[in-house]
């Protein structure tokens, strides 16, 4: 029970998705003994509402990256020189988020790559439409390493010399 308890502390994402398969092979278990017990649980639910909770975390870390990948996107790109700035301050913000809910589901850090391709196709469309650029101009695919995007010494280099 301690190590459940620790990786709830450290891990809420992983503790959460072996919670919900852990309710379910529970409530299988006491379905096929015939469901005898005094309380009735609804274990598929529960299950279903710990995943969720889980994947509520996931999704919170993939739009945080959308945001820092749309406007290093738009920095790139963009021949305007506003808002620039609160693109910069935007990446900052979201970059500390990421890392602190990155802190707390480690087991989310091991996905980083894929939570950022998650998060491009978004990202892109966004940030094609705030600097009016086509989206067929931007790459197909994040131009940027994940290391990156969540280093706080890194903005893209301006394709038009602005800083």
């Amino acid at each position: 029970m301690d190590d459940v308890r620790t990786l709830y502390d450290t891990d809420f994402y992983r503790w959460a998705t072996e919670q919900a398969a852990r309710l379910r092979a529970r409530g299988e278990a006491e379905a096929e003994a015939g469901g005898r017990s005094n309380a009735p649980i609804d274990w598929e639910n529960i299950a279903e509402e710990l995943e969720d909770l889980g994947g509520r975390h996931r999704d919170a870390v993939v739009s945080l990256l959308a945001i820092i990948i749309e406007h290093a996107l738009k920095l790139e790109h963009s021949t305007d020189d506003e808002p620039r700035r609160q693109w910069t301050i935007s990446i900052r913000k979201c970059q500390w988020q990421v890392k602190k809910r990155l802190r707390a589901s480690p087991s989310l850090a091991a996905k980083r790559d894929d939570l950022v391709a998650d998060a491009y196709e978004n990202a892109r469309m966004s940030a094609s439409f705030g600097i009016n650029i086509p989206e067929d101009d931007l790459p197909p695919e994040c131009p940027y390493e994940t290391a990156d995007l969540l280093d706080t010494d890194w903005l893209p280099v301006n394709r038009w010399g602005l800083k």
